[in-house]
């Protein structure tokens, strides 16, 4: 479908060629899944540094204990995993410097390379470092991007079963 020179290919055309309505590819006709765009807001939050725990809360209330759990465990990973890589790409040579001139960091490094997602989990289960802070920290870290993603979803799920979903759920 290639438009003649200096015409325009038509939406019609566009979308006969697609074998759809024209009406639907109108921007009106274009329905918005609620949950999508929460893990899309959920995600963005968690990237840009943005506290989880309303969205958290809004998705206990709005699709109960189990559903909710459902959606927000696999998306708050995926948000807490974007920053890690984040921080992985941005800051991880940056470190390394560091710990040539920081014995104390290098050990610190060690700890984290010898026993990651024991760690990991820890600083998950402990509400000292703000989750969003933490995802960006640990991908300083020497820690596989495996072990991470797996340790951090076991470190947040009770956080995130007993703490948000469930209790707005039962309001």
């Amino acid at each position: 479908l290639e438009p003649e020179s200096g015409s325009q290919v038509s939406v019609q055309a566009l979308a006969d060629k697609a074998g759809v309505a024209a009406s639907a590819l109108r921007p009106e006709a274009i329905v918005v899944d609620p949950r999508e765009a929460h893990s899309v807001v959920y995600v963005l939050a968690t990237v840009l540094l943005l506290p989880g725990s309303l969205i958290t809360l809004a998705a206990g209330m709005v699709y109960g204990p189990w559903w909710g759990l459902a959606i927000v465990s696999p998306i708050s990973t995926l948000g807490a995993t974007l920053s890690y890589w984040i921080g992985r790409s941005l800051g991880r040579e940056r470190l390394h410097r560091a710990l040539r001139k920081y014995p104390r960091l290098s050990a610190l490094d060690g700890a984290l390379q010898r026993d990651a997602a024991r760690l990991v989990v820890l600083l998950r289960l402990t509400p000292l470092v703000p989750f969003n802070v933490l995802n960006y920290a640990l991908g300083l870290a020497p820690i596989r991007t495996r072990t991470y993603v797996v340790a951090s979803w076991l470190g947040m799920l009770p956080g995130t079963c007993l703490l948000y979903t469930s209790a707005a759920a039962d309001e």
